[in-house]
């Protein structure tokens, strides 16, 4: 009989990657310069800038992100769980990847899928990143992406409600949960504030 090989998985939200871990990461895959590193960065930055689950991030298609020849400073999108549209902005350095991506593939049409992968195959591609960056795999995940914005946004603005809108969540309090506020960081924060 066969043993097999228990993995535990880890309970809890996945860690954000840090934006040194998200720099240094892009640097890789730039260095690499394979077609996989080329469609992993655009993978990367659009998960970052847009906020979005990995199964949004996966069933985007070419017209979504380019509806004009050119790649969008901004798209909107129905978010698959929620069925709330959000609108995602993307910056320069995602739009730039992104054209990459789509110029290593000009046989893409605009009902192309954007990545032809499946959501367990990025989760394989978020893992590689890992041990890229020397990090636990077991702490971070797809949805690591989606959180990375998020909470560095929270951490340098502490405006739950602006970040609540661009997760497209229904309520401010799913949002702190989401973020893992504390009463203790609610307090933290009202200390630095006296009247």
């Amino acid at each position: 009989m066969k043993r097999r090989k228990t993995v535990l998985a880890r309970r809890g939200p996945m860690r954000p990657f840090t934006p040194d871990q998200v720099a240094m990461l892009e640097a890789l895959l730039r260095q690499d310069g394979s077609s996989t590193a080329t469609r992993d960065l655009a993978l990367l930055r659009l998960g970052i800038d847009s906020m979005l689950r990995s199964s949004d991030v996966l069933s985007l298609i070419v017209r979504d992100v380019r509806p004009n020849g050119a790649v969008a400073a901004s798209f909107q999108v129905k978010q698959k769980k929620t069925s709330k549209a959000v609108a995602c902005d993307l910056s320069e350095r995602t739009r730039s990847a992104i054209d990459g991506w789509l110029a290593l593939n000009p046989e893409m049409g605009p009902e192309s899928k954007l990545f032809a992968i499946t959501t367990r195959q990025h989760q394989r591609i978020v893992k590689s990143w890992c041990e890229m960056l020397k990090l636990d795999p077991t702490l971070y995940s797809t949805h690591s992406i989606r959180r990375t914005k998020a909470a560095h946004l929270y951490a340098k603005t502490k405006n739950l409600a602006a970040v609540k809108e661009l997760l497209g969540h229904s309520t401010v309090a799913a949002t702190g949960v989401y973020l893992g506020v504390t009463s203790e960081d609610a307090r933290n924060l009202a200390r630095q504030f006296p009247i």
